[in-house]
């Protein structure tokens, strides 16, 4: 099935963004994760996994720079400039490859989660107060912005983007109600739930216009200090805010 091109970086990208894009495509580490999806064996050997990295960034890049309609496996193996058999030794299809930038979203998300747990072991609220500015940096990340933008838009009609979302929603949220059940213990797990679907909804509007507009992020001087105010204001009683 194809689908059309949800997303255009020159469409929301002012050409004073390309520079940031470039420095995403470069500076983010593509190391291969621990579970990513590659065929059985090619990624023991430094030779594969240097193989494997050098794949997961060139499919990033499509990604970013012409979107979900232009990642394809000819389209990947084009830019390495290998052959598309090559490419299918290391990565069966592209539901793999997909899976595998999505994994290595996870893996760098959660080693961020856990870092601003250990900052904070004894300070419940200044751990949360961690994790929400860590969310609010990802909005800024021009791969997280274009990456969730497209998992989306095309999970609509692929049920195989939709798992993956399922999925990404499922860690969320239990990352949401982690961090606020620690700063009262006693709250009802209803209430915990409720709040951090608040959380989670929040951050998932400020992503999406993150992605739908970025442009209007550098017009918005300020947004991070409102949107902290207000998701701070979330966890600070048991009532409406």
């Amino acid at each position: 099935m194809k689908y059309p091109r949800f997303v255009l970086i020159e469409a929301l990208w002012p050409h004073a963004w390309h520079k940031e894009l470039a420095g995403a495509m470069n500076s983010s580490d593509l190391s291969p994760s621990a579970g990513a999806r590659t065929q059985a064996g090619t990624g023991r050997r430094k030779r594969g996994q240097r193989q494997i990295a050098r794949i997961l960034e060139a499919a990033k890049a499509i990604l970013i720079a012409e979107g979900y309609a232009a990642f394809t496996m000819r389209n990947v193996a084009r830019r390495l400039a290998i052959s598309p058999g090559t490419l299918t030794y290391y990565f069966k299809q592209k539901e793999d490859l997909f899976k595998s930038l999505f994994e290595d979203f996870l893996r760098r998300h959660e080693a961020l989660l856990a870092a601003k747990k250990e900052a904070f072991p004894d300070d419940p609220l200044g751990r949360y107060e961690a994790y929400v500015s860590a969310l609010i940096e990802e909005s800024r990340d021009a791969f997280t912005r274009v990456y969730f933008y497209q998992l989306w838009a095309v999970s609509s009609h692929d049920p195989f983007v939709e798992s993956l979302r399922k999925d990404a929603y499922d860690r969320f949220l239990a990352d949401a109600e982690s961090f606020i059940r620690a700063l009262a213990p006693k709250r009802p797990a209803r209430l915990v739930r409720r709040k951090a679907f608040v959380l989670c909804a929040m951050i998932e509007g400020l992503h999406v216009m993150a992605g739908a507009h970025a442009s209007q992020l550098r017009r918005c001087a300020g947004y991070e200090g409102e949107f902290h105010r207000h998701v701070m204001a979330l966890v600070q009683s048991d009532g409406p805010i």
